[in-house]
This record gives structure tokens, C-alpha cells and sequence, in this order.
């Protein structure tokens, strides 16, 4: 019997993973700054925290990266299969989020950040993250790169990936530079980073999903993801 996964029920779930993951940020942080008694017991919870290298948030963002670029691929051959055209841009989207998977695992685009830092300078605060230059760079090559593409969409499917592309953007890139600013000033244990980080990681998140949601439905046979036969 067939088994159909819908684009609905995987952005649902998804979503609840992101709302619980970014809640037991906030709490863990929260809870961190009250008495003794409160922080031992949040110790073993400390997984929870976004702004960690090894976080159960990066776990999920490295899955939900990579299930996005394998979606992305089956895409390019639906649209080979079918002549739709534009099937190396599709393969393309699904390289580029298996590589964002694997930065996200291997922390890769923070070792930019101190080339970046040693060749312009340390002193300027908004180049704390130093990776966010050349990443704006490529954001610019690949818009332009995309816009025949987009284009090529129905009006739907178009505006869908456009603001997936800004949330993830705006996630990734647009809050660093402020945020860069932040942790010269009050560290990167603050209140106020700890909000930031949480919020940029939260558009990530939201954007990857906008961005499995947004594929054509004609492509998808009736809003399915995957069809299974067992």
C-alpha cells in the first residue's frame, strides 16, 4: 500500500520542533540566571542551547538542511523526467543546502571569520563575524544568478521561495552584523545576544522549512512529498 507524506504535515511538524527547540533555549538561558538550585538542574540541559557547537538545534538544522537538498535533487529529476526545464538550477539548490548541512555540522564559514578579520581588521566591531562578508557576496551571486529561474515559477511557488530565501538570509547573514556589535559591547553571554542568537537561528530554521514547502505541487503529486509502495 502506498505511504504519502504531505509538504503540510512535514512543515507542521517541523514547525513544532522549532518552537519546542527555541522555548528550550529561552528557558535554559532564563533559567540559568536564577539561584544555585535552579542552574544545577539545568546543567544536563545545557544541549538546548542554540548558541552551542554541539546543541541538539544544530543536530536538527543539519538534518533539516540536508533532508531540504535531497528534496531539492529529487525536484531536479522530476523536472528532467518531464522536460520542465531549469533541472541543473534544482540540482544546484540541492547541492548548495547539502553543503549548508555540512557547515552547519562542521562550523566550516567560522574559520572564514578570522582570515576576514586578520586581513581588514579586528578593531571594527561589525566584522566580529567576519564570514558575513564574503557569505553577502555569494547571497548576491546566487539572487542574481536565480532571477531568470524564479521567474520561470508560478507566482506562488516564486514569492514562497523568495521569502524563504530572506528568512534564511536575514537569519543567517543580517543578524550577524549586529549581533557582531553586541558581543564586543556586552559578550556573547548576554541577555541581549542570547535573544539575537535565538531569533537568527529561528529564521534559519523557518526559512529551510518555507523552502521544502514551497515546491510546485504539480511536482509533488498533489501536495506529497514522498510516495512509498510496500
Amino acid at each position: 500500500m502506498p505511504i504519502v507524506v504531505s509538504r503540510s504535515a512535514v512543515s507542521r511538524a517541523n514547525l513544532a520542533i522549532t518552537a519546542f527547540l527555541v522555548l528550550a533555549n529561552l528557558a535554559l538561558h532564563f533559567g540559568m540566571r536564577s539561584d544555585d538550585s535552579v542552574r544545577r538542574r539545568l546543567r544536563s540541559l545545557r544541549f538546548f542551547n542554540l548558541d552551542a557547537e554541539c546543541c541538539v538545534g544544530s543536530w536538527y538544522s543539519t538534518i533539516l538542511l540536508f533532508g531540504a537538498g535531497v528534496v531539492h535533487m529529487f525536484m531536479a529529476r522530476d523536472a528532467c523526467a518531464h522536460a520542465r526545464g531549469f533541472a541543473r538550477h534544482w540540482l544546484a539548490l540541492g547541492f548548495i543546502f547539502m553543503g549548508l548541512s555540512l557547515d552547519e555540522a562542521a562550523g566550516l564559514h567560522e574559520r572564514m571569520t578570522q582570515v576576514v578579520r586578520e586581513t581588514i581588521g579586528r578593531e571594527k566591531a561589525r566584522l566580529y563575524y567576519g564570514w558575513v562578508l564574503p557569505g553577502f557576496v555569494q547571497v548576491l551571486a546566487l539572487g542574481c544568478a536565480y532571477a531568470k529561474f524564479l521567474m520561470h515559477l508560478s507566482r506562488r511557488t516564486a514569492i514562497k521561495i523568495a521569502c524563504a530565501g530572506a528568512l534564511f538570509v536575514g537569519g543567517a547573514i543580517g543578524f550577524e552584523i549586529p549581533a557582531g556589535a553586541l558581543a564586543m559591547r556586552d559578550g556573547v553571554g548576554s541577555l541581549r545576544m542570547v535573544a539575537f542568537t535565538s531569533i537568527e537561528e529561528t529564521l534559519e530554521m523557518l526559512g529551510t522549512i518555507l523552502f521544502i514547502d514551497a515546491l510546485p505541487e504539480q511536482a509533488t503529486r498533489r501536495r506529497a512529498i514522498f510516495r512509498l509502495e510496500v
